[in-house]
């Protein structure tokens, strides 16, 4: 019997089980990459390789010539420099890739730094909000005198940390003066205020953008501000707003030469959403968190699997079975029901459990909850939507969708966070 092919999955967490399902569920032999060599993912099933996920000469030191020659691909749900290291392997191994050409790597820069992606697209035409420098004294009293409050945030950031409101000139003094020596790492915007957020997700598949997904998304409006609080689908959307949304996806795709890979995007919008009322907040070449791959799209349609598009995306063209067709069958054209997530709000202590509500463990709306800290964990804001200690999923047809996101609100607004009593 022929030797199965491998796939090499960065990472064997928690986060990675699907993908790594998703892989031996195709008949492939899966090498799993985790510096942890107690990684959950690491089974029976699976070779481990126990390597910081970034360290792509040391992964590449580690495979034998007989594994090197069964690869196919190297699959990833993670983001950032993992993303990276993902890209540069595929390069160096000589499989299919982020782009096109195994030569040539996406625009990073374009894809991993706030400043830079939203300077370059603001040129293109795509509206992101105003943009401030402190380089020299005209700018900086620019900055000090802009009459409506501003946001600071790392052009590196993640998961909603380490983000500042500077309303007024104290404020953005202090801000200068405490960060001008690493002015280059932070990103200053006007804080486009009163308007509410969306978030897409997409595949670009052979330098195509198609949607998966569109849903309203839900932040904190009190202190930890900018936490995610839920997701709804359907954000009831035009045709033609959907459209121009995948435009400008496909314009940004089109100048990070991105040819396959999923992406995720946020976007500020006017009540209703028109295509003159949007404006975009952050973009990423990944799958995303907040439960949406996890658990929202299967809730909006069970038969539709992600992780099994995602290694497709992954392995093209090596693997023969893809059909152009898996990608163009999505929840966002499919679906003809309603579902959400919710999070519970964030408090400050030691965490020791969630109190859910009665009624919502007893309604069949119910499909997935979960709870993220260990007990006796300490709960800091500055963690941003790490510091979250809960969500569950619920979802009903989507004629009902208006009085499930309603009774999902209820529900979120009765569990209750249990802390440790400080006394």
């Amino acid at each position: 019997m022929p030797e199965r092919p491998i796939v090499m999955c960065l990472g064997a967490g928690t986060h990675q089980l699907e993908l790594i399902a998703a892989i031996l569920a195709r008949g492939f032999d899966c090498l799993a990459v985790d510096r942890n060599p107690a990684a959950v993912g690491f089974s029976e099933a699976v070779t481990p390789l126990h390597s910081d996920l970034t360290d792509v000469r040391g992964i590449l030191r580690r495979l034998a010539p007989a594994i090197r020659q069964r690869l196919i691909g190297v699959t990833s749900r993670s983001f950032g420099a993992v993303r990276q290291a993902q890209q540069e392997l595929t390069t160096r191994l000589e499989l299919p890739g982020m782009t096109a050409a195994p030569d040539q790597a996406p625009n990073w820069a374009l894809l991993t730094d706030k400043r830079a992606y939203k300077q370059f697209f603001g040129d293109l035409g795509i509206p992101v909000p105003r943009q401030f420098n402190w380089s020299d004294p005209p700018a900086r009293q620019q900055l000090l005198d802009w009459p409506s409050p501003l946001l600071a945030r790392p052009v590196a950031g993640h998961a909603k940390q380490d983000m500042h409101i500077l309303n007024d000139k104290d404020q953005r003094r202090r801000f200068l003066e405490a960060h001008q020596a690493h002015a280059k790492d932070w990103l200053v915007e006007e804080l486009l205020a009163a308007r509410r957020e969306l978030t897409v997700l997409a595949w670009v598949v052979q330098g195509e953008v198609i949607l998966i997904s569109i849903s309203a998304k839900i932040t904190s409006a009190s202190p930890p501000r900018f936490i995610e609080l839920g997701h709804d689908f359907p954000l009831p959307v035009s045709l033609a707003v959907a459209r121009h949304i995948e435009s400008l996806l496909q314009r940004m795709a089109q100048a990070a030469g991105l040819d396959n890979t999923p992406l995720v995007a946020e976007f500020l919008y006017d009540d209703p959403p028109a295509e003159d009322s949007l404006w975009l907040v952050e973009w990423a070449a990944e799958s995303g968190g907040e439960l949406l791959v996890d658990q929202l799209l299967a809730a909006l349609d069970p038969g539709y699997h992600y992780f099994d598009r995602l290694l497709d995306l992954h392995l093209l063209p090596a693997w023969r079975r893809y059909r152009p067709s898996d990608f163009r069958r999505t929840p966002w054209t499919d679906s003809q029901r309603a579902a959400c997530v919710r999070y519970v709000a964030p408090q400050a202590g030691l965490y020791q459990g969630i109190q859910w509500p009665p009624e919502l463990l007893a309604d069949r709306r119910l499909l997935y909850r979960t709870e993220f800290h260990a007990v006796g964990q300490q709960l800091d804001f500055k963690d941003g939507n790490r510091a979250r200690p809960a969500a569950f999923v619920v979802a009903d047809e989507r004629s009902r969708a208006r009085e499930l996101f309603h009774w999902a609100d209820r529900m979120q607004a009765a569990s209750r966070l249990i802390l440790l009593d400080p006394h």
